[in-house]
C-alpha cells in the first residue's frame, strides 16, 4: 500500500475515533461503524493505532493529567476491547411496549439504548439492572442497581424514577441516575427535577447539579458535566478519587477484576481518563503512577504495597 493511501486509512481511522466520542453520536453512527469494522479487517488495527493517538493528545479532556503506559504486547487487542467494543455492545436498540413492567438488564462491558413507548430514550450501563412501566397516573422507572441515561420526552404524566429510598421526579429533560448498594445519585444534566425521600425533605435539583445520598453522607454538589457523561463514550474520568473507588468503577466493566486490600493503598488517590474494560492497561498506569506493584493471577490483579 502506498504511502498516501496509508494516511487516508489512518485518517478514516482517527475520524471514526472523534466520531464515536462526539457528544451528538447517534445510533446511525453505531451501524455505521460496525459496518466500517467488518468491511476490512485490518481496520480494527488502525482503529487502535488511531485511539492511541487520540490518548497521547488528550483527545477527550485537556485539563485532566493523562498518565504514561508502558508498552505491551497486549495492549493492542485489550485497546480495542476496551473502545470497540463498548461502542459495539452499546449499539442493541431496544423499543420496549406498553403495558406490564418490564425488566432491562445489561451484564459486564454491555450497554444498551432503550426506546420508551413515550418516546423517552435511556442509555443503559453495564451491569444494570430496572423495570419500567406505564400507569394512569405516572411513568415509573425502577433502579435496581446500575446506572441509566435519561432522556425523558415531554408528556402530561411525572416520570418516576426510583432508586431505593429515594425517587427522582420530573416531566421533561436529561438525567443520569446510578445506584450501588444504598449508594445513589441523581445527576441533572439538561432539566429540573424534584427529589424525594424518606430521610430528607423534598429539594429542587437544578441542570448541572448532583444529590448524592448513601454510606459517605447526603448532599448536593455541581460536578464537571464532562466527566459524568465520560461513562457513555467508554471512559471514565477521575478526579482525586481513591483508588478503592476507581478501581471499583474499573470493575464493573471488566471480568479481570482489580483487588486493592491494603487500607494505605485503598486511600491513594488517582486523577485521569481511563479506557472502560481494560483493566490491565488501568493497573500498568496506576503502577507507574504511585507507589504500588502489580501481581496478576488468572482473572485477578492485586495492587499492593
Amino acid at each position: 500500500m502506498s504511502a498516501a493511501m496509508s494516511q487516508d486509512r489512518f485518517q478514516e481511522a482517527s475520524q471514526w475515533v472523534a466520531r464515536l466520542h462526539a457528544e451528538d453520536r447517534s445510533e446511525a453512527d453505531d451501524r455505521a461503524f460496525r459496518q466500517w469494522l467488518e468491511g476490512d479487517p485490518r481496520n480494527a488495527g488502525r482503529f487502535e493505532h488511531a485511539s492511541a493517538v487520540w490518548d497521547a493528545v488528550g483527545g477527550v479532556r485537556d485539563d485532566i493529567v493523562r498518565v504514561p503506559l508502558r508498552p505491551a504486547v497486549l495492549e493492542r487487542r485489550q485497546v480495542l476491547a476496551g473502545l470497540a467494543a463498548v461502542a459495539l455492545t452499546g449499539t442493541g436498540v431496544v423499543a420496549l411496549s406498553s403495558g406490564k413492567a418490564q425488566a432491562i438488564e445489561t451484564g459486564i462491558g454491555e450497554q444498551k439504548r432503550i426506546t420508551l413507548p413515550d418516546g423517552s430514550h435511556l442509555f443503559v450501563d453495564t451491569a444494570t439492572s430496572l423495570r419500567f412501566r406505564t400507569s394512569w397516573t405516572q411513568r415509573l422507572l425502577w433502579l435496581a442497581h446500575g446506572r441509566v441515561h435519561l432522556d425523558i420526552a415531554s408528556g402530561s404524566l411525572p416520570f418516576v424514577v426510583s432508586a431505593g429510598q429515594s425517587e427522582l421526579v420530573a416531566t421533561r429533560g436529561k438525567f443520569d441516575v446510578e445506584r450501588e448498594a444504598e449508594d445513589l445519585a441523581f445527576v441533572a444534566i439538561d432539566g429540573v427535577a424534584t427529589i424525594r425521600g424518606s430521610r430528607e425533605n423534598d429539594l429542587r435539583l437544578a441542570s448541572g447539579e448532583r444529590f448524592r445520598s448513601g454510606s459517605a453522607g447526603t448532599g448536593r454538589d455541581r460536578p464537571d458535566m464532562r466527566d459524568m457523561s465520560a461513562w457513555q463514550s467508554g471512559r471514565l474520568a477521575f478526579r482525586d478519587e481513591t483508588l478503592a473507588s476507581a478501581a471499583a468503577q474499573m470493575n464493573r466493566y471488566s471480568l479481570q477484576k482489580l483487588v486493592v486490600t491494603d487500607p494505605q493503598v485503598s486511600s491513594l488517590r488517582i486523577s485521569g481518563v481511563y479506557t472502560v474494560g481494560d483493566n490491565v492497561r488501568f493497573a500498568r498506569s496506576v503502577e507507574e503512577l504511585l507507589p504500588v506493584q502489580l501481581a496478576v493471577s488468572g482473572d485477578r490483579i492485586v495492587i499492593a504495597r
